[in-house]
């Protein structure tokens, strides 16, 4: 019943697809007039400066470690004018300790109030703490999995940490799906 303003999107293991859905939704909030914030909080392999073709410096790590200000750490979309990008900033092997710092809270506090919608490109739940650091701070989550890589171990971990930890999971995106297999036509009764 509440408005969610804050997700963060997330995966069980790397290369799961999260990157390109986050930069694409937040592509599609922006094309409807909202002003849409992507804050790139992968820091350990950051994906969004690439998708924006801009320079991954003077972002995230930088705004937690006290380098920059929140507004000298936003760069704007280079063709759509609603959407905007923090990213990850300098690498850090302090990746866990700059987001357990408590300044996340701060910079997702001021996302929060300039913007209509902001979109957080998490960390993998599995392999690292950031994306539960992360992801208590958001209004709820978003879990990606790419159909054929994703073990259903791996599912099941990744649901039992984010729900051990009351992290609000609001849904699924199952990426890279066959839509040729004989498994999408018979259960939708498309012909492909």
């Amino acid at each position: 019943g509440r408005k969610l303003k804050v997700l963060a999107i997330s995966s069980a293991l790397p290369g799961e697809g999260k990157s390109y859905l986050v930069y694409n939704l937040g592509l599609a909030f922006a094309a409807t007039g909202l002003k849409v914030l992507v804050i790139d909080a992968d820091l350990r392999r950051s994906r969004q400066h690439s998708l924006f073709r801009v320079a991954r410096e003077d972002g995230l790590a930088d705004v937690l470690a006290g380098l920059k200000p929140f507004d000298e750490a936003i760069t704007p979309h280079p063709v759509e004018p609603n959407l905007f990008l923090m990213p990850a900033g300098r690498q850090s092997p302090l990746a866990s300790e700059l987001l357990g710092s408590g300044e996340i809270e701060r910079v997702l506090t001021a996302a929060r109030e300039r913007f209509d919608i902001v979109l957080v490109d998490n960390a993998p739940v599995l392999p690292v703490a950031d994306a539960i650091i992360v992801g208590t701070l958001c209004d709820g989550v978003i879990g990606v999995l790419r159909a054929g890589q994703t073990s259903r171990k791996a599912l099941r971990r990744f649901v039992q940490s984010l729900a051990r930890n009351r992290v609000h999971i609001l849904g699924m995106v199952i990426e890279a799906v066959d839509m040729s297999a004989t498994e999408y036509r018979s259960v939708y009764g498309y012909n492909v």
